[in-house]
């Protein structure tokens, strides 16, 4: 098995969830904060857009985790198998299977 394959694929990851964290919580920031100046509920909505962010940050961290874990696994089946591991797979492919 092709060590920078592997490599590749967790530095991928890792840009990955650092977008998808920044621009989440980004959105919830600023959403909530122009929640509350339209309606006048200074902190809620900023504290309830901020909570929101996080929570859509983790659950992309957990998907994309959980398809780099699939495709480990099969990358390490394969190779048990003796066939030619990482020949034609993508990891897109493991994310559109959730």
């Amino acid at each position: 098995m092709k060590k920078y394959l592997i490599y590749s694929r967790y530095a991928n990851l890792a840009f990955s969830l650092g977008v998808t964290m920044a621009v989440s919580i980004f959105f919830g920031y600023f959403g909530g904060t122009w929640l509350d100046t339209r309606l006048g509920t200074e902190p809620v909505f900023l504290i309830v857009g901020l909570l929101a962010g996080v929570a859509v940050a983790f659950k992309g961290l957990f998907t994309e985790i959980t398809a780099m874990q699939q495709f480990i696994r099969r990358l390490e089946e394969e190779q048990a198998a003796g066939q030619n591991p990482g020949k034609d797979h993508r990891y897109k492919d493991e994310l559109d299977d959730r």
